[in-house]
């Protein structure tokens, strides 16, 4: 009896995968991890709060804007996915219409920083 495999079933996991997959143990470059460190670092810089956009702009300078904005759509939504390590504090007045917010590295992570 003729039995029918498809042919391309192995080969296209490995053709859809992320470019940094061949190395092992490590994260996908730029991965997780270098955004967490690069907010962080931003925030260590700044006394442990920033606003928002200062965040951001800071992000785009080292080039991991895009890469945040692809996984989490957003600033704020990659903060909220870390609240282990960040806070976020919504400005009282919004009637500006600015979406500018401040972020804080969250207690655990402040340590000794005075701010």
């Amino acid at each position: 009896s003729f039995e029918r495999r498809p042919a391309r079933a192995a080969a296209q996991p490995a053709a859809q995968s992320p470019p940094a997959a061949g190395s092992l143990g490590g994260e996908a470059v730029p991965g997780e991890g270098a955004l967490v460190g690069a907010v962080r670092d931003h925030l260590l810089q700044h006394g442990g709060v920033s606003s928002s956009r200062d965040v951001g702009r800071n992000l785009a300078a080292v080039g991991l804007l895009s890469v945040l904005k692809e996984r989490h759509a957003g600033l704020y939504h990659f903060l909220q996915a870390h609240s282990a390590d960040f806070r976020v504090e919504m400005r009282s007045d919004r009637s500006s219409g600015a979406l500018e917010y401040k972020v804080m590295l969250s207690d655990a992570e402040r340590g000794g920083v005075d701010g």
